[in-house]
C-alpha cells in the first residue's frame, strides 16, 4: 500500500474517533507494520494533520479542546503508576494532602 492511500485511511479512521492506539490502527490496516503506521504518523503530524501522543494519535481538528477523563486514565498507565508511586513515599502518615483533579492524581 502506498504512503498516500494509507495516510488517508489514518485520516477516516480518525474521522470516527477523538483518539487512537497504535495497536489498534495496525488492527484496521493490519497488513502494515507498525514502524511503517509510525512513520505515517510522523508525516501527517508534519503537515498539522494529527498529533502523536506516546503509543497514538489524537486527530486535530477535534471538536473537544481536551480528552475526555477515561481517554486520558488509559494513557500513559505505566508512568502514571510510577508518579503515584513516588509521590505517596513523600506522604507521611497523619499529614493531609491536596491533590487536584486529573488522571494521575487518581491513581495516586
Amino acid at each position: 500500500m502506498i504512503p498516500y492511500v494509507r495516510q488517508e485511511k489514518i485520516i477516516e479512521i480518525l474521522a470516527n474517533r477523538e483518539l487512537i492506539k497504535i495497536e489498534e490502527l495496525q488492527k484496521f490496516i493490519p497488513e502494515v507494520s507498525i514502524s511503517t503506521l509510525r512513520r505515517d504518523l510522523k508525516e501527517l503530524e508534519n503537515v498539522n494533520k494529527v498529533q502523536i501522543l506516546s503509543g497514538g494519535a489524537v486527530k486535530i481538528c477535534s471538536s473537544v479542546s481536551e480528552l475526555p477523563m477515561a481517554t486520558k486514565s488509559s494513557l500513559q498507565t505505566k508512568e502514571k503508576h510510577y508518579i503515584a508511586e513516588l509521590a505517596a513515599r513523600e506522604v507521611s502518615v497523619g499529614e493531609t494532602i491536596y491533590l487536584d483533579s486529573g488522571s494521575t492524581c487518581t491513581v495516586l
